[in-house]
């Protein structure tokens, strides 16, 4: 019997197997409870219900610096100091980054760094029991990189001027964190825990294209990657990515860091991997890029060309992963996902 694993683990090596993996790794609870409403039986997991791979993700390495803390809970909205050291404002009903502000920063120079970083320490106590996976699962250790983790820490502007601004300033935060993330997951593997890859969700772009030059990223980002990516080779891991937005010009930098998939591929930002496949298609394996918006409307004819011109485009000689541009959000009917799923059935069989 075929796994999921054995699935995504032939679209990796770029071979055919039976079929295109089909994945879902982000459907709203929204979304849920109105297929539940048109026609999804109540309580069934729709990666069950549709026959689906299921990519698990193992949350396992605790990475915060500052203690969580509380100011206030009003019922809608929380304001709280999260691992970062970042003072944020959040609603506690949203499926998407809507209703989250970013109120303060705790680290702002170099110097609340080196204060920070000396709570960077690799011990047991910060790893979290993972949760049991189904036999057949790809299971991806889901770890907060270098990149993410200064965005999260600095906000988005302050880092786009450090960046800039104080590269070498920049180099010795990511060394300092990449030695302790590193610690962590030799600690991992000491501890025997199984996984099949390291999984990144690290935003770099807007729908125009990066947030920072290719030149930026080579010069002052992409190290940590590598360094990332010789601990993956010694150690028989994939290294995969998510990466919203554009990313026409980031594209060669991220296959040159050694990346084994690249997820969502929105859509809506102008990707296309009836582009992408000739350009990139040897080198990473494409993952999603199936539209939201045209789902969402409903039309089955538009839905059919959307998923049979990207499948036919994408599936030669593996590579590519079905999966909706982002997650699955409430504007897609049940009637229009089902609709979707036999059209990726009907296409993306290789047999």
């Amino acid at each position: 019997m075929i796994t999921a694993r054995d699935r995504i683990i032939a679209a990796l090596e770029h071979r055919a197997l039976d079929r295109i993996p089909m994945c879902e790794t982000g459907i709203w609870p929204e979304t849920i409870a109105r297929w539940e409403q048109e026609g999804l039986p109540k309580g069934t997991d729709p990666l069950d219900y549709f026959g689906m791979d299921r990519v698990s993700g193992i949350h396992a390495i605790d990475v915060s610096f500052f203690p969580h803390v509380i100011y206030e809970d009003d019922g809608e909205y929380v304001t709280d100091l999260n691992g970062y050291g970042t003072v944020v404002k959040w609603r506690k009903q949203r499926s998407s980054s809507d209703g989250h502000m970013e109120l303060e920063h705790k680290v702002t120079t170099i110097a609340d760094w080196r204060e920070a970083r000396a709570r960077l320490t690799v011990d047991e106590s910060r790893l979290r029991p993972a949760q049991p996976a189904r036999p057949g699962d790809f299971l991806t250790l889901n770890v907060v990189d270098h990149c993410w983790m200064s965005f999260c820490m600095c906000g988005m502007e302050n880092l786009c001027c450090w960046l800039l601004e104080a590269p070498d300033e920049m180099r010795e935060i990511y060394d300092d964190y990449l030695d302790f993330l590193l610690g962590m997951l030799d600690l991992c593997v000491a501890k025997g825990m199984a996984f099949d890859a390291l999984w990144f969700f690290t935003d770099m772009a807007y729908r125009s294209g990066p947030m920072f030059s290719p030149a930026v990223y080579r010069e002052v980002i992409e190290p940590g990657y590598r360094r990332l990516r010789e601990w993956c080779d010694r150690h028989d891991k994939w290294m995969l990515l998510h990466c919203d937005g554009n990313l026409d010009v980031l594209m060669p930098e991220l296959v040159r860091s050694g990346f084994d998939w690249i997820h969502p591929l929105e859509a809506r930002a102008g990707n296309d991997v009836r582009k992408l496949k000739p350009l990139y298609g040897r080198d990473i394996t494409l993952v999603g890029n199936i539209n939201a918006d045209i789902l969402a409307k409903g039309d089955r004819s538009e839905i059919e060309d959307e998923i049979a011109g990207k499948i036919t485009a994408a599936k030669p000689d593996g590579g590519y992963i079905y999966h909706i541009d982002h997650s699955v959000p409430s504007t897609v009917s049940f009637e229009s996902y089902c609709h979707a799923m036999d059209m990726v059935n009907k296409h993306g069989q290789y047999q």
